[in-house]
This record gives structure tokens, sequence and C-alpha cells, in this order.
């Protein structure tokens, strides 16, 4: 409260005259008629929705989202309060005026106050106020404020400062000769905004030529009333950085960002001559300017680059005769229809001059994908639709192709290669799903055989719901078959995978059990017989027991436990415990075992994500002895784990 307290205490300054008598009026009488204007509901409007949408919360929780989205429910309650006060000098209400301050750190171990950012999160119709009164000062800020002042202002770059002071300090630094009499001071003001004395501002503002009336707008509105992992990699960076419209996702090439960040700052330079930044640095690289011809006084024909319509601008033409435009000669960016450059247009041009990259023709961009970026689908299911059209999801096909020891089996039929078009669309469960859907597509009546040209066919094809239907769908039956696969644990937990396995003719059962840590990696494996032929249930309850036993000897602490058998599962994790049923002293040993550990989680998984352990309990059959391993498991299993780890 002190730091605060000192912070916004006045000092009572009596010769602000000394200052304010060396300055002149800058605010002509024609500024101040259109500044004193009557405020109008377009303006409320305007100023509403140039505020972001929901940034931080106001104290009356409701966002200028809120207010953008419904404007014409809430547009009486909001225009009324604030041209009140703009134009009949009414003042802000208390619950208007209230304000939330977040003290943001500006290090990582604050200490004292000023280590922190006081972020005042005021309600909507007050920055309402705020901003439109400061949207019609912008009108006149060139005029009343100093040409070193960069930051803020429309027009103006806060980076100006940088540049000039960078330049001004290496000119110094550099210097060979009279190095005497040079001297840099750095000053830097703590809340320099809050220091402002408002009898300084006040008078300030009347000496450069602002309307008294003007001033108690501004008045009221201050002071109104109240107080290291191996990866696989599927595509090149090159390619994915490349635009949607040319099949990439987009990403930003970061030498071509920072070449078209620079070429705004070189576009400034040649747009704003008269700017202090620019009367103290000179451009030298700016490849991609022409000449905008106005009177020709300034452009040299043959030399300059004017002449618009291709790109090397070189031309020999006579000079205009007869122009009775008089504007100097400027500069225009070629590559926007408004001629001024854009970071935007500098990015893709620095792309293209990189890769020598020809803009592609109407027949190059049929691919389907221009229609999923605009298409109202969630975002991942856009880019599992683009990774399936780029042959880049980890079906057992592309995995092999990569070097992966893995079966080429599909996951869900058995059947087939699993590729990407037959998970999607030729294997059995995906026939079905495509049937069945209101597409009533037949699969096998299709003439492809590869995802990325049935894809383009259909995008011409089907309607802009058909459109999307398909690619939700085509989601829906890519995740059924991710959820056919294992995956790794939680950071920190030990997945168990346990199954049971049983033979009619041996008269005995095997138990089978993995245990794997988050990375995919073996830490220990379990394979051991039983005697006596047994009800399914009974195995794989019988199963689960052997293995937490088993577990607990390993002294793990935090472990998932999965298992096929839903039966067993559910009898488990059931509030209504039953147990009279036949294996409910099995059952409640398991569910002790469980509470035993320091945190674990039972869960059911489909046979094809439990195959190690399926296998194990097989192998079990087929030993006399029981078997256990560590850190280790057994040779004809081993392409197994391999094909687990390799989806993680």
């Amino acid at each position: 409260m002190c730091y605060f307290s000192s912070l916004f205490s006045s000092i009572s300054p009596n010769n602000i005259e000394q200052v304010t008598s060396y300055l002149s009026p800058r605010v002509t009488e024609v500024d101040n008629a259109f500044l004193l204007q009557m405020f109008i509901e377009t303006k409320i409007k305007k100023a509403l929705h140039q505020m972001h949408p929901s940034k931080g919360p106001r104290p009356d929780g409701l966002s200028s989202g809120f207010f953008q989205r419904f404007w014409d429910v809430v547009k009486a309650d909001v225009v009324l309060p604030c041209l009140e006060f703009l134009n009949h000098k009414g003042a802000i209400p208390l619950e208007l005026n209230f304000t939330h301050i977040v003290l943001i750190p500006k290090c990582n171990e604050p200490r004292t106050m000023a280590d922190l950012w006081p972020i005042s999160l005021c309600n909507v119709i007050y920055r309402i106020i705020a901003k439109v009164i400061a949207n019609k000062l912008k009108m006149v800020l060139q005029k009343v404020i100093s040409q070193e002042q960069s930051a803020f202002l429309p027009n103006q770059l806060i980076t100006n400062n940088f540049m000039i002071a960078y330049e001004i300090l290496q000119y110094m630094r550099t210097r060979k000769v009279r190095k005497w009499g040079w001297q840099a001071v750095k000053l830097d003001m703590s809340k320099a905004f809050d220091l402002v004395e408002w009898p300084y501002l006040e008078q300030v503002m009347g000496a450069i030529g602002f309307a008294e009336e003007l001033e108690h707008i501004l008045n009221r509105y201050w002071w109104g009333r109240g107080e290291d992992e191996h990866k696989i990699h599927w595509m090149e960076w090159r390619k994915l950085a490349t635009s949607k419209k040319a099949r990439g996702l987009g990403f930003r090439a970061m030498r071509e960002f920072n070449l078209s960040m620079l070429g705004k700052q070189g576009w400034r330079l040649l747009t704003c001559p008269d700017s202090l930044a620019t009367r103290l640095m000179k451009a030298k690289y700016f490849p991609c300017c022409r000449r905008l011809i106005g009177d020709g006084r300034s452009t040299e024909i043959w030399n300059d680059l004017w002449l618009p319509g291709n790109e090397q601008f070189y031309v020999q033409s006579p000079r205009l005769e007869g122009c009775t435009l008089r504007f100097e000669d400027n500069c225009l960016w070629h590559f926007t229809k408004h001629g001024s450059y854009t970071v935007r247009s500098g990015y893709h041009r620095a792309i293209n001059m990189a890769r020598n990259h020809v803009r592609p023709s109407a027949s190059s961009t049929i691919f389907g994908g221009n229609r999923l970026w605009s298409l109202d689908i969630p975002e991942k299911v856009r880019l599992f639709i683009w990774s399936a059209y780029k042959n880049v999801i980890p079906t057992k096909d592309n995995l092999h192709k990569k070097r992966a020891e893995v079966d080429l089996e599909c996951s869900m039929c058995g059947m087939e290669k699993e590729s990407v078009f037959h998970s999607l669309m030729s294997c059995s469960l995906a026939r079905t799903v495509w049937l069945g859907c209101p597409l009533n597509l037949h699969v096998s009546k299709l003439q492809v055989d590869d995802f990325a040209t049935f894809f383009d066919n259909t995008a011409c094809i089907l309607g802009k719901e058909q459109f999307e239907l398909f690619y939700l769908l085509g989601a829906t039956v890519m995740q059924k078959a991710t959820k056919t696969r294992w995956h790794p644990p939680d950071l920190g937990f030990i997945k168990l995978n346990v199954d049971g396995a049983t033979s009619v003719q041996s008269a005995a059962f095997g138990m089978g059990a993995l245990a794997r840590n988050d990375s995919g990696e073996v830490l220990a494996t379990m394979a051991c017989k039983g005697q006596g032929a047994a009800e399914p249930e009974v195995v794989e309850a019988c199963s689960l027991q052997s293995s937490l036993h088993w577990a607990q000897s390993l002294a793990f602490g935090r472990i998932i436990v999965e298992s096929d058998c839903a039966t067993i599962v559910s009898a488990i994790t059931s509030e209504t415990f039953n147990m009279n049923s036949s294996l409910g002293l099995i059952l409640l040993d398991c569910k002790a075992l469980l509470a035993s550990f320091k945190s674990c989680r039972l869960q059911h998984v489909r046979r094809t994500a439990n195959a190690v352990a399926h296998e194990l309990a097989r192998r079990a059959l087929t030993t006399e002895a029981n078997e256990f391993w560590v850190d280790d498991i057994p040779f004809p299993i081993e392409h197994i784990v391999t094909g687990d780890q390799s989806l993680i």
C-alpha cells in the first residue's frame, strides 16, 4: 500500500508555466471543431468491435466478445451511458468504475512491488469510453507529439527508436577520430505514465491548443466518481512449411519470416521519408519495390523499376506526356492489391524466391484440401484428414517403410496389409461404416486404391454438408482403429498388461503379464502355467491375481493394469461388488491387491491392444516351468513389443 500511495501522490507542482511558456499552439480551430463534435452511436459500436473479444476477465464477468456477439440486445444499455458521459457531462457510475488489479511478475522471484506489473482489468463500458476518446484524438496526435516518440501512435513503430538508438551507439563505437565530446545517456523512468501530474498535463494541452471542453471530457474520464527421444519424421520440414494451398500446413519458415519482418522496416523507410528513423538510416536492399509514377519528376525511366505486369519491372518506355496529376512519385508494393507492404505478402514472396517457386496453376490446385481449411469441422479432424492425404499416418505399412519391425496385418480385420486406404476405406469395419452412413458409399465398387486420388475425386463431387460428413466419418473410422493399439501409461506410471489362455486338451491354462514404463520399455515379463480345466472368466481372474502378486513382489508403486476381459474389469470396478459369484473370493483378493499399491487403476482394453500379454499366456501353455524375465522378453514376441513402441 505504501508503494502505491507514494506512486499516486501528487507533489503539487507550481512552476508548470516555466515549461508551457516555451510551447506554441499546434491544434488549430478546425481541429478543435472536429474534436468537439457530438459523439454518435456508430462511434460506440466501432470502438467496441476494435477490442479483443476475450482478453482478461472483467469485474462484471462479461467480456468484450459478449457485447460484440449480442450487440442488438445490449445496444441500448451500452450506448446510453456512454453518450450520457461523452456528450452531456455525465459521470461514470461507481459500479462501472470498479477495476480488478492483477500483479504480473517481471522476474522469476519478485521481492518488491517494483518487480511487478500492475494490470488493470476494467469494465467493458469504461473501456469503450476510453477507446472512443482515443480514436478521436488519433486524428491530431501527429501534430502534438514529437518525432522522437514512436510508440503507441498510428503509423508509427515502437521499433523505430530501437533502430535509432542502435545506429547512434554503433556510430559512436566505430568512430575513429574526434571521439572526445561524445556521450550517451540512458534514461529510464519507472511508471512514467502513472507519475504524470494531471495539472501539468492539463496546462500542456492548453498551451498547444486543445479546447478547454475537450480537457473537461478527459478530466471526467480519468477522475470520474468513486475510488532427447527418437521420433519418426513423417515429412520433411520444407514441405510442412509450404502454404495450405500448396498442400502444406502453413508453418512459418523462420528465415523467410525474418526477412519479411525486415522488409516491413524497409517499407516504412521508403514510404515515410520524413520520419526520424528514415532520415537516420537509408535502405540498401529492396528488390521487390517498383516506382509509382506521379508526375515522373523523381523517377529515372531508364534506370528505376516502375513498369507493372512482370517481375523484372525494367522497361524501355517513353515518358508520359500531358500528365495532369500533381503528386510526387512514390513506391508501391507489387504483391498486394492495395500497394502497401504487409508481412504476409513479404513472407510469401521470400518463400517463392528462396525455392524458385512458380505460383501453382488452377489444374495443380484441385486438391480437396483447398476446401478442407474452410469447412466447419474440428481442427484435429482437419489435421488428421490432411495427414491421411499426405500418407503420413503411422499405419503398419508406413511403419514398415520406416524400417520398424511390425507385422503388416490390419489391426482390425487381420486380412490385408494395413495402409491408409485400407484402414479408412476397404477394411471390413470401414466398409460397414461407409455403407451404413447417409452417403451410402459402396467401397467395393471404387476404381481406386489410393486415398489421395479418392479424396480429390470426392472433393469435386460432394456438397459442403456431405463433404463435412465425409471428413468426420473418416476420422471416426481411424479413431476406432487407434483404440485397438497399445498406449503408454502416464508419466511416472507402469502399465501392467495381463491375459489368460486355456487349453482343453491339456487341462491347463496359461497366465501372461508384461510391465512397461511410459516410454514403452519392457521392465519385466511373466509366463506361468496353472493346472486344471476352468472357465475363461476364472482363468482371466486367476491371471489378474497372479500378475498383481508378481507386480507387488517387484515393488511397483504406481501402476495401470489392463485386461481384455470386460467381465472381470467391470466386476472389480463396479460399486456393487457381488461376493456371491463363483469368482467372488478371487476378485475380492484382486481388489485388495489393487488397493495395496501407491496408485493403481484397472481398465479394459481390446485384444489387439493386449497382444503381448496374450502371446505370453499362450507361451505358458507350452512350457513346463514358470518363466520370469527382468528387462528382457522372449524372442518370439519381441516383434510385437517393437511394433507397440513404434506407435508411441
